[in-house]
């Protein structure tokens, strides 16, 4: 609370290969407090963040010989720029989502010595604040990373809606599919 701080996030057990290709990854945060004046959530002040990696193929745990500030970090960094506000405890939702940092994921992954299960730290620093729970609380920020499994499947977006009665709850959309490979025959299910 007494200005910027440098925040290191470390995640264990990275269960992705050293073939994969990360597509997308980002870490996603739940709110730990809201700032309160007069008993109501208050405007938050203006945060900008940059997020860089840690440049090691297995990260190791922080401690007093091992600071978040010594670290060599990834070339690649990302900002995160006017985010949100965090209104609501425990709220894990677009706001508390960082921007895709799958180029500091690859930068990490093409290192010599990256295997899969090693751990990955990120590094974030700038201006602003936000109050995120943390590796002790009930809701820990999450590494999602999204890798390319071959899946034949190139783009899915939405098209036209054809009907839309909400009196009867009776929707139809369009759903156009774009494949890499396309199959010969094959079904695809759509929830919802």
């Amino acid at each position: 609370d007494n200005g910027d701080q440098l925040v290191g996030i470390r995640f264990d057990n990275i269960d992705i290969s050293e073939s994969a290709t990360v597509l997308r990854a980002y870490i996603q945060f739940s709110v730990d407090e809201v700032i309160i004046v007069s008993n109501v959530p208050a405007p938050q002040p203006t945060t900008n963040l940059v997020i860089q990696g840690e440049l090691s193929p297995d990260s190791n745990t922080f401690s007093n010989s091992n600071k978040i500030s010594t670290r060599t970090l990834t070339t690649n960094s990302t900002s995160w720029d006017d985010i949100g506000d965090w209104l609501v405890v425990d709220l894990e939702g677009f706001h508390q989502k960082t921007p895709d940092l799958s180029d500091e994921i690859n930068e990490i992954f093409a290192q010599p010595g990256w295997v899969q299960g090693n751990s990955v730290t990120f590094i974030i620093s700038g201006a602003g604040k936000r109050y995120a729970n943390a590796y002790e609380d009930d809701n820990p920020p999450i590494l999602v990373v999204v890798v390319d499994t071959d899946c034949p499947l190139g783009n899915i977006e939405l098209g036209a809606t054809v009907i839309c009665d909400p009196m009867n709850d009776t929707y139809s959309q369009d759903i156009i599919v774009t494949y890499q490979n396309p199959p010969l025959t094959g079904t695809l299910d759509v929830n919802g």
